[in-house]
């Protein structure tokens, strides 16, 4: 284990894996648990999730709060990396029930995704919202639109003309 401060991107080449790993991870744990996360709402689904983020609180004061000391000098799986898993995947399974649900910011591309991907009409990232307001420049040419604020997200997820 590397034990250096340098601090390079070798930990980039770990992220597909630690995604992949999580997503087989919940649709086993999925398996003998079901939606229970879920059993008491939205409020009950946050109380689990930083619940970890309580356990980690407790725990790295003893490391000077430094969450790389923690997980390199605690060897256990059950151990400080558990949490930090168990957190990573909470977040997973709440977007995921969001995105499930139709909700609109759930279901937008992530800022740092927006360079790459295609228009979506209804998405509220910054490249497709740039994209709507064109299109809508070249449908009426003569209407004045402002900035983002000319269009709100609907209860349906579309974007209407705020003028």
């Amino acid at each position: 284990m590397r034990h250096d401060t340098e601090i390079n991107d070798e930990h980039l080449k770990h992220i597909k894996q630690i995604c992949d790993e999580d997503a087989a991870g919940l649709l086993k744990a999925h398996e003998s648990y079901g939606n229970s996360w879920q059993k008491r709402g939205g409020a009950g689904a946050y109380l689990i999730m930083i619940r970890k983020f309580d356990r980690l609180e407790q725990t790295l004061p003893k490391f000077g709060f430094d969450i790389f000391r923690a997980i390199a000098e605690d060897p256990r799986a059950e151990g400080v990396i558990d949490d930090v898993r168990d957190a990573r995947r909470y977040l997973c399974l709440i977007e995921a029930e969001m995105r499930a649900r139709g909700a609109i910011a759930a279901n937008s591309v992530h800022r740092d995704n927006t360079d790459n991907h295609d228009y979506h009409e209804g998405c509220l990232c910054p490249a497709c919202k740039g994209e709507t307001m064109r299109r809508e420049r070249e449908r009426h040419p003569t209407k004045k639109l402002s900035g983002s604020a000319a269009f709100a997200p609907h209860n349906k997820g579309e974007r209407t003309n705020s003028e």
